[in-house]
């Protein structure tokens, strides 16, 4: 949910999505996540699969690396009942 900016808002746009957007990272909870020495392309898929399927409105979100050097790095986790939000935060 993007919200409708007014003409004399004083934020800008990025900052009003940034905050949609955490809302949703944190309304998607996560049962489970285990993840033990995978690459970093796979854990992002991991969560972007995992988003669409325990996302409220089914829709999900995704998961942008911006960085191409880490992509050989590895990931391991073993979290129960955690925000998407947590999750990228404690792993990512």
């Amino acid at each position: 949910m993007v919200e409708k900016l007014n003409a004399d808002d004083s934020f800008p746009f990025s900052i009003r999505r940034v905050s949609a957007m955490e809302r949703k990272l944190q309304a998607i909870m996560l049962p489970k996540v285990e993840l033990e020495d995978v690459s970093l392309v796979k854990a992002i898929r991991f969560f972007i699969d995992q988003s669409r399927l325990n996302d409220p409105e089914k829709i999900g979100v995704n998961v942008i690396l911006r960085n191409s050097a880490e992509f050989d790095m590895k990931v391991t986790m073993n979290l129960t009942d955690v925000s998407l939000l947590e999750a990228l935060r404690t792993g990512l």
